[in-house]
């Protein structure tokens, strides 16, 4: 078994623009996965016959929809539609803003949206990303899930190339582990500055991820060792989803599980 010793939290796709040069003593490909990022909020609240939600620490109320809302704000990511509790919402960054993103900007432009009525049912809120902390069920699952919308999924399908080609060609760097896992270090560098990072798949060729790829999570390394792991992968054409893996014992059985808690919950979302 693989035991990923410390955790920290935004350690996936939504921590930002990554660029990644993995195992490249093998000429593995860099696939370009630009992501938007927003700080984490406080965890919103929701009253008795409106739902609400939070950018930056701040409530935003929605007006009574038609169909009514539930206490969930529904959210459009590329082609995917979620219906989310509004009290497991954190922070979202509607579509369309440009520039740098300023918490005022982008609680205002929240705001007037929800105004007209975007989030409810009938007219979901476009975003770029969305940010929730759930208790998901499972040891290994920190609970924070990110959606990011991605251009035609051109991120998990790099990625999906770069672990396949791990798995059936290790490189001299990969080393098997306990649990059908290969661990993969390597480095990822953004604007000239490296981060040095390790990807623990699946030699079960049976576990695969939703864009078509190996089974995986990806870690941050430091002098000190790991110090967090997430999984993610494509949800429908353009967005991504990112969970946060809590510090313990990984295995291929239990990248699975992960997995399939995470679809389920977001599936249930989708309802």
């Amino acid at each position: 078994m693989f035991e990923a010793k410390r955790s920290l939290t935004g350690v996936g796709l939504t921590a930002g623009l990554l660029l990644l040069a993995a195992c490249a003593d093998e000429g593995a490909t860099a696939p370009d996965a630009q992501t938007q990022t927003a700080a984490n909020t406080q965890q919103a609240a929701s009253s008795e016959g409106a739902a609400s939600t939070a950018v930056d620490g701040e409530r935003v109320r929605m007006p009574q929809c038609t169909p009514p809302s539930e206490g969930r704000v529904s959210f459009t990511i590329g082609s995917t539609v979620l219906r989310v509790p509004s009290n497991v919402i954190e922070n979202t960054v509607p579509t369309g803003l440009t520039g740098p993103l300023k918490r005022e900007a982008v609680r205002a432009d929240v705001q007037t949206r929800v105004a007209r009525g975007e989030g409810c049912p009938a007219t979901p809120l476009d975003a770029a990303l969305l940010l929730v902390r759930d208790d998901l069920g499972h040891p290994l699952l920190q609970g924070n899930i990110g959606f990011v919308r991605t251009a035609q999924n051109s991120v998990t399908n790099q990625f999906s190339q770069l672990t396949t080609q791990l798995r059936d060609n290790p490189t001299g760097r990969c080393r098997p582990q306990n649990g059908d896992l290969l661990a993969c270090p390597g480095t990822e560098t953004k604007e000239g500055r490296e981060t040095r990072v390790l990807y623990l798949i699946s030699t079960d060729k049976s576990a695969r991820m939703a864009s078509g790829g190996p089974l995986f999570a990806r870690c941050l390394l430091a002098d000190q060792g790991i110090q967090g792991c997430a999984m993610f992968d494509q949800l429908g054409n353009g967005a991504t989803y990112d969970a946060t893996l809590n510090a313990g014992q990984y295995t291929s059985e239990s990248l699975k599980e992960v997995q399939k808690v995470v679809a389920g919950r977001i599936t249930a979302w989708q309802g």
